[in-house]
């Protein structure tokens, strides 16, 4: 008996150090190929600069909700003086391709349009640099923003969104 004790701790021990090690090994891993620059929170909105570590290019990103792991998101990108706007929802199973998306902030009307699905990272992106800014307005004075993308709907609070695209417009500024 007293044996098998002695296995049994060592096999924990073993486990352990093993678990350990794998954490750390993820830990320093980082995929991104990016840098954070001047993230700033404001309640449930955040803007941030992103500096990609190969070119030194610097976007600007202004995100809403996503602040729980595996909750949805909105963000506006700002890259090379164009604008994209992303949706996050990270339940949706669908592949690679375009889906149709409808954005509504507070009883407004709704913006519609067929936009691009990353399956691997779970965003749909617009590429309607003409939206992102009248988008941006609206962001700005609504208290919630529901979309659909596919057959998943979600909503987020706009809480701090104003005082985050204030931010996020001085950043893209010349």
């Amino acid at each position: 008996m007293e044996e098998q004790s002695r296995y049994r701790l060592i096999l924990i021990l073993a486990l352990s150090t093993w678990l350990a090690g794998g954490t750390c090994a993820l830990a320093q891993v980082d995929t991104s190929g990016f840098d954070l620059k001047n993230h700033k929170s404001y309640l449930n909105c955040s803007v941030e600069t992103q500096v990609d570590m190969l070119t030194d290019v610097e976007w600007h990103v202004f995100m809403c909700g996503g602040t729980i792991v595996g909750s949805p998101s909105i963000a506006v990108v700002n890259w090379k003086d164009n604008f994209m706007v992303r949706i996050n929802v990270p339940t949706l199973a669908y592949l690679d391709g375009s889906i149709p998306v409808t954005i509504r902030i507070d009883k407004r009307s709704g913006i519609s349009g067929m936009a691009s699905w990353d399956s691997r990272s779970r965003w749909a992106s617009l590429f309607d640099f003409d939206l992102a800014p009248s988008l941006l307005d609206e962001l700005a004075t609504g208290g919630r923003v529901a979309f659909r993308i596919g057959d998943e709907q979600a909503h987020i609070s706009l809480s701090g969104s104003d005082d985050a695209i204030e931010d996020f417009r001085s950043r893209i500024r010349p």
